[in-house]
């Protein structure tokens, strides 16, 4: 009998394995693409949660008096999905912002003064909040700065985008670099009608001072028609523990803070 050269047709055992074992490696390497495609696709979507996160903070920032108050309003302005999956925490003018995302954290550090928008004047505006934002940050950086060196103080300003002249280094330089840096060249306007309500000249500024730079408690807030960064210390109108005062003649901000707190509260008006 004479043995055939050819099989007649059909799969041997052998070529089904492996066809079946490529098959099996081509399925691998589409899964790998496309578990790699889901990773990416995380990623990208936690990242644009994290800027709109810190967009709605910065935007929360110029609206609240305080960090607090900012932080709160956020949870009001995102969609529900983010709720619950964020924190942010505020380190003086630093802020860091988490977000969970399938069982990963995501985290996006910040400078809130260097970038959250200045506050622009706004006629209808009342006082409170702008006098909050700006004790808070003067407060911040007489807190930050407490006990710190020549050399110290220049490198925080620097690192905030704000070169301080090397000879003054104390309230002249703080109110400067709030003045410049963080209220793009003009400090917050008493609006005119609150300004009207109460008897007061148009034209005021809310502005800070400090004497004692190791004690960021004895920030004084006042209001002056002097919209600079040097300042004038002589003025009728103040704010002592979130209340403000009217005198009848003026006095200087630069006075001993218990003797000046109790000469307002005692012999000025609160105008309500």
């Amino acid at each position: 009998m004479e043995r055939a050269s050819r099989r007649q047709g059909g799969f041997t055992l052998v070529e089904l394995a492996v066809t079946i074992a490529l098959l099996g490696i081509v399925g691998l390497l589409a899964a790998g693409g496309y578990a790699g495609y889901q990773a990416a696709a995380r990623e990208y979507t936690a990242q644009k949660a994290l800027e709109i996160l810190q967009d709605t903070y910065l935007y929360a920032r110029t609206i609240a008096p305080d960090d607090a108050g900012a932080i709160d309003q956020v949870d009001t302005l995102v969609d529900e999905e983010m709720q619950g999956r964020y924190t942010i925490s505020v380190h003086g003018s630093l802020y860091t912002i988490t977000y969970e995302s399938d069982g990963k954290i995501y985290t996006l550090e910040g400078q809130q003064f260097a970038q959250s928008p200045a506050l622009p004047p706004d006629p209808a505006q009342e006082i409170e909040p702008l006098t909050g934002r700006v004790y808070d940050d003067m407060f911040t950086v007489v807190s930050d700065l407490a006990g710190a060196s020549n050399a110290q103080k220049i490198d925080y300003f620097q690192q905030r985008g704000y070169t301080p002249p090397n000879f003054s280094l104390g309230n002249d330089a703080y109110r400067a670099y709030l003045f410049n840096t963080v209220y793009g060249g003009s400090w917050p306007v008493v609006s005119p009608e609150y300004a009207e309500a109460r008897g007061l000249p148009s034209g005021l500024y809310i502005q800070p001072y400090i004497g004692d730079l190791n004690k960021p408690e004895e920030v004084v807030v006042f209001a002056h028609s002097n919209n600079s960064p040097s300042g004038n210390w002589y003025t009728s109108v103040v704010c002592i523990d979130g209340v403000w005062y009217r005198g009848k003649s003026g006095l200087s901000v630069t006075m001993n803070y218990e003797v000046l707190k109790a000469k307002i509260t005692s012999e000025w008006t609160p105008l309500t």
